[in-house]
């Protein structure tokens, strides 16, 4: 179990790192997101702050009363709230210091459209996948968000946290294949994708440009076999002196 001043260590170690995302785990069940926001409110700063989460009926419950677009002060934060569904997402900003996304549980994996939401259009200086249950196992998340801090908040009930450690198995969600790469032209880009998936040569793509380390989306190459729509992370670290690119399968 983590303590409750370890806790406050990771995420302050956090908000000082370079980093701009982290997950956030543990036992603390429906309360880790309230916990964050906790946090954020006793730094003193005024912070704008999205709260993204799995619908908009759950919001009373999870939060109290909002409307999607519309800011309500609580405290030191400014917050808007919106869901998983990208039709509640219209009226949101694009700009905020710190986005919440909770549960994490509810992404529909490595395609799911609000991961390419959060790091494609918002604008944070930092990113929080929270859980609710840690049901799933979430390596692709880390994988996509280049996360590093891992922040685990626990019960403080030593038997609560011990039954629901004991009773929770994870479910491994899809994972990427690892594609290596000299550079990152579409020359390599389509020739290794081409290699791994047997599209029978590569005549169009929508990349439009090219790739960029730490980049993530969802691009369509069309082969002389086979078209296909993959979602492609870039890692920002080499390995070997080569570029890392994870890619999927979409359709």
């Amino acid at each position: 179990m983590r303590d409750k001043n370890k806790v406050i260590e990771d995420l302050n170690k956090f908000i000082k790192s370079e980093s701009s995302n982290c997950i956030v785990l543990g036992t603390d069940v429906q309360k880790k997101h309230l916990n964050v926001l906790k946090y954020l409110n006793d730094l003193g700063m005024k912070l704008k702050v999205l709260i993204r989460i799995n619908a908009m009926n759950e919001c009373e419950y999870l939060l109290g009363k909002f409307k999607t677009g519309v800011p309500k002060k609580v405290q030191n934060l400014t917050i808007y709230v919106d869901s998983m569904n990208v039709k509640s997402q219209n009226n949101t900003p694009r700009n905020f210091n710190c986005i919440v996304v909770y549960p994490i549980d509810s992404l529909k994996g490595i395609s799911d459209p609000n991961i390419s939401d959060i790091l494609n259009y918002r604008e944070a200086e930092k990113v929080f996948w929270v859980s609710n249950h840690d049901s799933y196992d979430y390596s692709y998340l880390k994988e996509i968000c280049d996360i590093s801090d891992v922040i685990e908040m626990d019960n403080d009930d030593e038997s609560i946290h011990n039954r629901i450690v004991n009773n929770t198995n994870k479910v491994e969600r899809e994972n990427f294949n690892k594609l290596y790469v000299d550079n990152l032209s579409y020359y390599k880009i389509e020739e290794a994708l081409n290699s791994k998936y047997n599209l029978g040569g590569i005549y169009t793509s929508s990349m439009g440009t090219e790739l960029l380390p730490g980049q993530f989306g969802e691009f369509t190459f069309g082969g002389y076999k086979a078209t296909k729509v993959f979602s492609i992370k870039v890692k920002e670290e080499k390995e070997n002196g080569k570029y890392v690119l994870l890619a999927k399968i979409k359709s």
